[in-house]
């Protein structure tokens, strides 16, 4: 029954935290990057957001967060194995309330975020 009422706990604070009401009451918007459905299976993504990592995205797998009002630095870089490329980078201005979406993928050689 704890379980039930930590679990029915999470799942409101969810659902308030991430919801776009709060984010723009509390001045924050929120980022989600996706990789491509040809990025590599065997192949991660590691995301940094104003030169901090923060996510490695994985197969199967996505980076949700959110980020406060004003302007940021996203980049994509992948691992150290592919010396061929350099990460993708983004400059985005956030804006309270709004939710900016980018997929990383690849344009050739090139790693990039659209």
């Amino acid at each position: 029954m704890k379980t039930l009422k930590f679990f029915c706990a999470v799942l409101f604070a969810l659902a308030v935290f991430a919801s776009p009401a709060f984010a723009a009451s509390h001045g924050t918007g929120q980022v989600v990057i996706k990789r491509s459905a040809n990025f590599g299976q065997n192949l991660y993504a590691d995301v940094y957001v104003d030169g901090q990592r923060v996510d490695r995205l994985q197969l199967g797998h996505d980076y949700v967060g959110a980020l406060a009002a004003g302007r940021h630095e996203i980049r994509i870089d992948v691992p150290r194995r592919r010396h061929d490329t350099s990460g993708a980078v983004k400059h985005l201005t956030v804006h309270a309330g709004q939710t900016y979406k980018f997929t990383a993928s690849w344009q050739g050689q090139d790693l990039v975020l659209r």
